[in-house]
């Protein structure tokens, strides 16, 4: 992967901390909140109950032990209207740190040219998805949903932070394409995408042995029927790149939809809702136009990415 910092100008930070927090957040989110510590971070969604995709997010520990959530800015004070309406009694104080932080995506080689400028001494990172370490300055960690996509860094604004590479993000945003990885409400319909359409369980985003959250029920269930009938796929589209919400369609019949999408010169690259039969999960699509011309099976359930 070539060398990359780009500072994500849609993202929001919050911070929970208190000694019910890991509890409160135990109750109502996809993942296991035993497993989050300074050397690990998560991936995990707040949940409808009817197991529908409100928000996703990432979870990290800061050193004083807050727990860091970093989340779409869009989204951060409906976000936040709701954790507050679940928190009822919990002990558990959440604040709002964007204007103290900002989310950058970084390669490891800009990682460690950081930490010297900070004059830090470089915290030892774990090669695995979600492997954190947390300095006075911030949080850094892998992305936990896939280590292919290099990491996220929660840096404070009074840091000394990279230069950045690629200002406009495009190298990141096509690596992310490229492995499937969901951009949050871009991709996935809120109050009406189910959590394994969205791919949660297979970036990461949920414990299926944790016991009761939100939306449960039918997300375990839907998981030990093995019945999803879509899901958020890649795609390569051949021509034009056709607008958000294009019907993709094989002989006539509607096979789902295109979501985000980023052009890299004649072949645009495309997250997809994708409708799919048991016999050919996962797979990826292969667009031309909004016509689907042909599926690629994909041998390494933990990379979504296509194969073509």
């Amino acid at each position: 992967m070539n060398s990359f910092a780009h500072r994500l100008p849609d993202r929001a930070l919050l911070s929970i901390k208190g000694p019910e927090a890991r509890d409160f957040l135990q109750a109502i989110l996809t993942q296991n909140m035993r497993a989050l510590s300074p050397d690990k971070a998560l991936y995990a969604a707040l949940l409808t109950p009817q197991g529908k995709m409100q928000f996703d997010f990432f979870l990290s520990e800061a050193e004083d032990g807050s727990i860091y959530l970093d989340c779409e800015a869009g989204q951060k004070a409906d976000l936040l209207r709701r954790l507050m309406l679940y928190r009822l009694r919990s002990k558990a104080e959440i604040t709002d740190r964007s204007e103290d932080f900002d989310i950058w995506v970084l390669s490891s080689d800009v990682m460690a040219d950081l930490f010297a400028k900070n004059n830090l001494q470089w915290p030892a990172v774990g090669e695995a998805a979600g492997a954190a370490a947390a300095f006075p300055q911030g949080v850094i960690y892998r992305d936990p949903r896939h280590q292919g996509i290099g990491l996220r860094a929660i840096l404070a604004k009074n840091a000394e932070t990279p230069a950045p590479m690629d200002p406009s993000g495009q190298s990141y945003e096509i690596r992310r394409l490229d492995l499937g990885l969901l951009d949050g409400s871009r991709d996935y319909l809120a109050d009406k995408t189910l959590a394994l359409e969205a791919n949660l369980d297979l970036l990461n985003g949920v414990d299926f042995t944790k016991g009761c959250y939100i939306g449960q029920e039918l997300t375990a269930r839907t998981k030990h029927r093995g019945k999803i009938r879509k899901r958020l796929l890649p795609a390569i589209i051949k021509g034009g790149a056709p607008a958000t919400g294009t019907p993709i369609e094989k002989n006539g019949k509607a096979v789902g939809e295109i979501r985000s999408m980023k052009g890299i010169g004649p072949s645009p690259l495309s997250v997809s809702r994708i409708w799919i039969t048991p016999i050919c999960w996962p797979m990826v699509a292969l667009c031309r136009s909004s016509i689907l011309i042909g599926w690629t099976k994909s041998p390494d359930h933990h990379r979504i990415g296509p194969h073509i």
